[in-house]
């Protein structure tokens, strides 16, 4: 009877081995799997782009974005005001998540309760840009890294969005990456409280956004929210996913700012 019992335990020890969808289930504190995977009646607008390679395929036909032409808050209401407040140069990386036989998706993080500066909101790996970083590509995958454990190697990156240029002060330069995911990500919970992925068939379908309003030092402005599996996705996040949504629509252009509505 022991050794039957060993075996069965090696065999259940072997099934867990062999299956990411376990592994993550394993890990469900910090990663949490995509709430709409094998759901393709649940959008209204499907996505254009079935695999990596079409994605590729198309942001390489678009011209390279001018960062001297950047996005703004409230489709450049307060262009003056914002851009006497930049103080800093940051840096983020949009991961979009390739797997066999899965939809694509987008890698985003939960910021530690515990920091300073927008403590548990939702973010992208990244940060502000080091002097020793070698332009703000650099300053991106290596956030990335100290981040979550995401290796340079990993990570294919495909297209650079237009500067966008924050509220809080930040010139922040977007990356579009192809990531081929490791096993099993080394969160830092310092900085990161847990990862989760959105396909990205909802993150390009305009009726999962709402347009919500908001008073901060005398001035209203409009920002997008979106909330999946009980994440709230707004603010400079979700700005930066306007943007990539207005690249990736056809006819859409990587310099375009008209992406938020203007103030009534």
């Amino acid at each position: 009877i022991p050794q039957i019992t060993l075996y069965l335990l090696l065999l259940m020890i072997a099934a867990v081995s062999s299956n990411p969808q376990l592994q993550m289930a394993q890990s469900h504190d910090v990663f949490k799997e995509p709430e709409t995977y094998g759901r393709s009646d649940s959008l209204s607008q499907p996505c254009a782009f079935g695999c990596i390679d079409d994605l590729e395929s198309y942001l390489a036909a678009l011209p390279d974005c001018n960062s001297e032409s950047p996005s703004f808050c409230d489709c450049e209401a307060y262009r003056e005001q914002i851009m006497a407040n930049i103080r800093a140069q940051a840096a983020v990386l949009i991961p979009v998540i390739r797997r066999p036989d899965r939809e694509l998706t987008v890698l985003l993080t939960k910021r530690s309760k515990h920091l300073k500066s927008h403590p548990g909101q939702v973010a992208f790996p990244g940060g502000k840009v080091d002097l020793t970083d070698d332009g703000p590509k650099m300053t991106a995958l290596r956030e990335a890294k100290e981040e979550i454990g995401l290796d340079p190697d990993r990570v294919q990156v495909l297209k650079r969005l237009p500067d966008f240029y924050s509220f809080s002060g930040f010139r922040i330069s977007p990356f579009i990456a192809a990531v081929n995911p490791p096993r099993k990500y080394v969160i830092n919970h310092a900085e990161v409280e847990l990862i989760f992925e959105v396909p990205l068939n909802v993150l390009m379908d305009n009726t999962r956004w709402r347009i919500r309003s908001k008073h901060v030092n005398g001035v209203n402005f409009r920002y997008y929210e979106l909330v999946y599996d009980g994440e709230r996705i707004w603010g400079v996040t979700a700005s930066i996913l306007a943007i990539l949504r207005n690249s990736l629509k056809p006819g859409g252009e990587l310099d375009s700012a008209t992406w938020l509505p203007p103030m009534e």
